[in-house]
């Protein structure tokens, strides 16, 4: 038997009070609670439909910055899973933190999804990326490209807002270089 694991680890940077205390409100709220469940979501600026995405909160680790540290790396909030987390319920927290404090702001973060044995096709990873508009995840794109170089014809991604093309680039000339 093998054990799978999911990866990430990243900052928020220079948090100000009123951000700490948001943040130290909403990654207090217990998500068993039925009472607690409403006043999270609705920080979180979550619809019904994504609480079915919740299986715990916040599951993932992290650390709320200190504000009265003199060390930059001390001032941030870090948000990571040493062994096993959801990526995506840090990027819906880290969505709610940017559509309330940082609306021009773009968070990245990427996963690594691993397992204690070698196995075919066991290990992989993505990256998030995070705005106050949206949540996209790059994991779709190799799929996109694999299609695109095996049918030899462009592909289009869509995401909310986003349109990807992924088209195989066309055989050069004999001597000439490819940029």
């Amino acid at each position: 038997m093998a054990d799978n694991f999911t990866k990430f680890s990243f900052l928020i940077k220079n948090a100000t009070k009123k951000e700490v205390a948001w943040l130290e409100e909403v990654l207090a709220y217990d998500f068993e609670d039925q009472e607690q469940r409403p006043f999270l979501l609705e920080m979180l600026h979550t619809s019904r439909g994504l609480e079915s995405t919740f299986e715990f909160w916040p599951d993932f680790d992290h650390v709320l910055p200190d504000l009265t540290s003199r060390d930059p790396r001390a001032r941030c909030l870090w948000v990571y899973a040493p062994e096993s987390g959801n990526p995506w319920t840090a990027a819906v927290l880290v969505h709610a933190f940017l559509s309330k404090f940082r609306p021009k702001e773009i968070v990245r973060f990427s996963v690594a999804y691993s397992c204690s044995k070698m196995r075919p096709d066991e290990f992989s990873g993505e990256d998030f990326i995070v705005t106050a508009q949206g949540i996209f995840r790059t994991g779709g794109i190799g799929i996109k490209m694999c299609e695109a170089l095996a049918a030899q014809q462009q592909q289009r991604i869509r995401w909310d807002g986003l349109d990807i093309i992924v088209r195989p680039r066309k055989a050069s000339k004999p001597g000439r270089k490819v940029r």
